[in-house]
């Protein structure tokens, strides 16, 4: 830039010092030199000051951003950033931006070029500056200077100063003179060009002298010197190379010396060890058969005094890549499965001091399927004899343990080991029957790869002497819903039968006893009608006069009806804190429902399965208590089952799972409360009009119910039943049929459980259905504001698009409503309220409240839903105290707030309520608090 002797000569008579460099005169705004400045190329941040953001001080007053146009951007946009640590964002065409006059303070202020308004690029050199709108001058210079720097700090001049002092500090509390000028008049602005520092904060202020007042210090401006927070990595993405290897990628970031790439895994964070553990086994184990293999939530424990390890895992972030590269290729096996396929990364630029950018985060959801190597491969099944099988496998990349799953045909139930850290198992059998073996490979933390099914069915007969076995079991494949069947079998070919045993219906035995044989040579047990929709199986045995049991008959199973859904796949228990027992399973397709039972075994030993949980969800938390404990106690062991089920409540096939040697300190003690409550409801979500609703709800999960009650249909209580006096559904939940019932709107309902002590369990969770198509939504809104007349209130609601009137209801007493006339107006757009007067007992005596409800209703009389509102007429006053504790109180209006104000005062009769104006209420410090106000006479002034 070339200089005219001009300048040059104003600047040598103003006594310019040597540190004031000319070549910034061209920013003293002399000249309006904006269309001389060439458009540089895309700013790419490979130089500091690409932009060379400046401050200027017009002589009109304003203070303006300029900075250098950029080749390529149609529009810029400036941020700035006062002392609240919020960041404003403007869009301007020009090469300069006007500061508002009301900003003062510390501010910060950043440029960048866009092509677009949706496409900006980085933030331009970015400045500090300290406005102050007292003498209209301002101290500004970069925020950020990169390493052996030199930097400018500028000031603008006041126009009553005489001289300047600048100051600088590196710890913002001990400032030193670094520069002093005299004022220049005619300038707008002076400049200091300061020096390469070291690294570090430093902070600047300026002295301003006058000649009759004392000397002004503004607020410190501060930049860092070599410290620049490093720029995130942009464009992190991720690039499938192959099922289950993924390429991530990103481009080179200025400055950075290496890149940090982090992923999400899980951490272990506690381990200890409690007694008990958890067992899934079949239901029919012979009691001296000791179990051989042990260790984790669903398996079979070698000694029940052997501690079991409980672990919490947390998510955390494991260091992948501390390197210069700009890729990074996963290869994903089992070991970066542990948030079940869900793949978390986070990215960091890193400078050579080891300061690293904010982190760039990318996620992306790797299927199982997709596992690199996740399948046990060369898996083989090997019966060592009649009773024991071996399996043995390949090693899986990254597994930390093995599960092993063992089913039997005809029987639904799975016995699951887990744990295994060897690549082999032996199991010994204790039924009789055809086996499948499942090998997934898991981690520690609990996922599980898919599973692999090991060779083909193997047969077990466990050396039993198969002439001591009914000779033949006859059950039909298939019968109707609602029909009865007989079970057949024929005697064994040896031995003389004292009674023959069934089991079956996942119930245990059925009946052990003495049968007559029939007229076709067999013995039959008869069974009534079953719940349809899914398969019982049945298999028999003999016991003989010398006291000896015979083996059973393999398995043999019915169909009752057409069998809506197969059993559940992955069905779980697991033990995941001390209190906490995670229940689980596999969703099945077209399932709108799954019934999930608890064992029990009632006084008479009879094996019951009750209903805990019937709804949508395939994660169920249980906890154990005192109930739990009981049933435990008698069966030795905690069993459930679940079933899927269909849109008309008919549910498919059950599978079952079981837990042993549970620690008595996994049972709550006292009584969990939730299991007091009834443990679910049910409702179907819509039926015809003119159809019956049927409502159903479990059975609480603790004893001493002395009845149940059902409340719904804004009435309050509408059926009160014990558990002997209730009616059943085929799967045995409690259950009651609503007739009549208008349609067009929606009805609700929730029970609770009255105990014999007197004590009353908390609610279900509320459940609505719906009548018929919907006639008008409830109206919303529905308030109500006491006015100056006494006892009248105006209850209002927006109107409902389409009613053409509204029906108008007080409810006088539990379950009871009466209609109240109601003259419509319009208090507002798009508002409606009537005018109500309450009599002598406005109140529902049970609720203490007044309660109304309104719906809104067409032209042929039919009404929607209602919005229900209760109120209490007459609220009591709040009351205040002010820092001498003398009282005050607010008199209450409903609807409309404090209508009064009192302050207690003592006269020479005693304390009383002295009224206060509004204007002496609000000149008032006080403070609420609850308390019921003293019965005290009110003294108006």
């Amino acid at each position: 830039m070339k200089f005219s002797p001009v300048l040059l000569l104003m600047a040598m008579l103003c006594h310019i010092q040597v540190n004031a460099s000319l070549l910034s005169l061209s920013s003293y705004d002399l000249l309006d030199t904006r269309s001389e400045v060439p458009s540089r190329m895309p700013n790419a941040r490979q130089n500091w000051d690409d932009y060379l953001l400046t401050l200027k001080y017009l002589e009109s007053g304003e203070r303006v951003l300029t900075w250098y146009p950029q080749a390529g951007q149609t529009m810029y946009k400036v941020a700035y950033r006062a002392l609240d640590g919020t960041w404003t964002e403007r869009l301007t065409t020009d090469t300069q931006f006007v500061i508002d006059a009301s900003l003062s303070g510390a501010m910060e202020f950043k440029v960048t070029g866009c092509e677009s308004e949706l496409l900006c690029r980085d933030y331009g050199n970015e400045l500090s500056t300290i406005l102050d709108v007292h003498n209209n001058s301002f101290l500004y210079l970069p925020q950020y200077v990169p390493g052996n720097t030199a930097f400018r700090v500028s000031y603008t001049q006041a126009a009553d100063a005489t001289r300047y002092t600048l100051q600088r500090s590196k710890s913002e509390n001990e400032f030193k003179d670094i520069a002093n000028w005299v004022h220049r008049v005619g300038f707008a602005q002076g400049h200091y060009d300061e020096t390469v520092l070291a690294a570090g904060r430093y902070c600047y202020r300026l002295v301003t002298h006058r000649a009759t007042q004392a000397a002004r210090i503004s607020a410190p401006a501060c930049t860092e010197v070599d410290m620049r927070a490093m720029r995130a990595p942009e464009h992190f993405v991720a690039q499938a190379q192959a099922q289950g290897i993924y390429k991530l990628s990103w481009p080179d970031v200025e400055r950075a010396d290496y890149y940090r790439l982090e992923r999400e895994s899980l951490t272990l964070v506690t381990s200890e060890s409690e007694f008990g553990s958890q067992v899934t086994e079949p239901a029919m184990i012979p009691v001296d058969s000791t179990p051989r293999f042990a260790r984790s939530a669903r398996m079979v424990q070698a000694t029940p005094t052997t501690p079991t390890e409980k672990r919490t895992y947390l998510k955390s972030w494991q260091l992948v890549g501390d390197d210069k590269n700009t890729d990074k290729t996963q290869v994903h096996t089992l070991d970066t499965f542990e948030l079940a396929g869900a793949q978390n990364y986070r990215l960091s630029a890193c400078d050579r001091h080891a300061q690293c950018s904010a982190p760039k985060t990318l996620s992306y959801t790797v299927p199982v399927a997709h596992m690199v190597k996740g399948l046990p491969e060369s898996a083989t099944a090997q019966a060592l004899n009649q009773n024991t099988v071996k399996l043995s496998w390949a090693d899986v990349p990254g597994a930390d343990t093995y599960t092993v799953t063992m089913s039997r045909k005809g029987a639904y139930w799975q016995s699951r080991y887990t744990g295994i850290t060897d690549t082999s198992f032996t199991q010994e059998i204790y039924l009789a029957g055809d086996y499948r073996f499942e090998i997934q490979a898991c981690l520690d933390s609990g996922f599980c790869g898919q599973t692999s099914q090991v060779g083909t069915e193997l047969r077990f007969s466990l050396g039993s002497n198969s002439s001591m076995t009914p000779s033949v079991l006859v059950v039909p494949e298939e019968v109707n819903p609602g029909a009865a069947f007989e079970i057949k079998w024929a005697a064994p070919r040896s031995g003389e039968v004292a009674h023959y045993e069934v089991q079956g219906e996942l119930q245990s035995t059925l009946i052990k006893g003495a049968f007559e044989q029939g007229p076709d040579g067999y013995y039959a047990f008869r069974r009534p009608a079953l719940p349809h929709g899914r398969k019982y199986c049945y298999k028999v045995r003999a016991w003989f006069t010398t006291g000896e049991a015979g083996a059973y008959t393999p398995t043999q199973c019915v169909a009752v009806g057409e069998t809506v859904f197969d059993e559940v796949d992955n069905f779980q228990i697991n033990h995941v804190s001390r209190y906490d027992f995670n229940v689980s399973w596999k969703a099945k397709p077209g399932a709108s429902a799954y019934l999930l039972e608890l064992q029990t075994r009632t006084d008479d030993g009879k094996i019951r399965w009750q209903p805990v949980y019937y709804g949508q969800q395939t994660r169920v938390m249980q906890q154990l208590g005192p109930y739990h404990l009981h049933h435990y106690n008698r069966l030795g062991h905690l069993a459930m089952r679940v079933s899927a089920c269909n849109s008309e409540r008919v549910c498919g096939n059950h599978m079952r799972a079981y837990l042993r040697n549970i620690s008595t300190a996994a049972f709550l003690n006292p009584v969990y409360l939730p299991h007091k409550t009834p443990a679910c409801i049910s409702v179907p979500q819509q039926i015809e009009s003119g159809e019956p609703l049927s409502v159903n709800w479990c059975e609480t999960q603790h004893s001493g119910v002395a009845k149940y009650e059902l409340l719904g249909e804004l009435q309050n209580v509408i059926l009160t039943v014990t558990a002997d006096t209730a009616r059943r559904d085929m799967h045995q939940l409690m259950t009651t049929t609503r007739n009549n019932l208008e349609a067009g709107r929606e009805y609700c309902y929730k029970a609770r459980a009255v105990y014999q002590d007197g004590s009353v369990s908390g609610f279900t969770d509320k459940v609505c259905t719906q009548i018929g198509p919907l006639e008008y939504p409830a109206p919303t809104d529905f308030s109500v504001k006491a006015l100056t007349e006494k006892n009248h209130f105006e209850l209002s609601w927006k109107i409902v698009s389409g009613a053409s009137s509204y029906l108008m209801e007080q409810q006088t007493r539990l379950g009871v409503w009466q209609t109240v006339p109601c003259q419509l107006r319009k208090v507002a757009f798009g508002w409606l309220a009537c005018t109500v007067q309450l009599g002598a007992t406005p109140k529902v005596p049970e609720l203490d409240k007044v309660v109304y409800r309104i719906a809104a209703c067409g032209r042929n009389e039919k009404c929607g839903n209602f919005t229900r509102l209760a109120f209490n007429p007459n609220p009591a006053p709040v009351m205040y105290r002010d820092s001498l504790g003398n009282l005050y109180q607010a008199e209450q209006a409903v609807g409309v707030g404090a209508i009064a104000y009192y302050k207690r005062v003592k006269g020479p009769q005693g304390w009383y309520w002295q009224a206060l104006t509004l204007v002496q209420w609000q000149q008032l410090a006080l403070q609420m608090f609850k308390l019921s106000p003293p019965v005290l006479e009110v003294h108006k002034q």
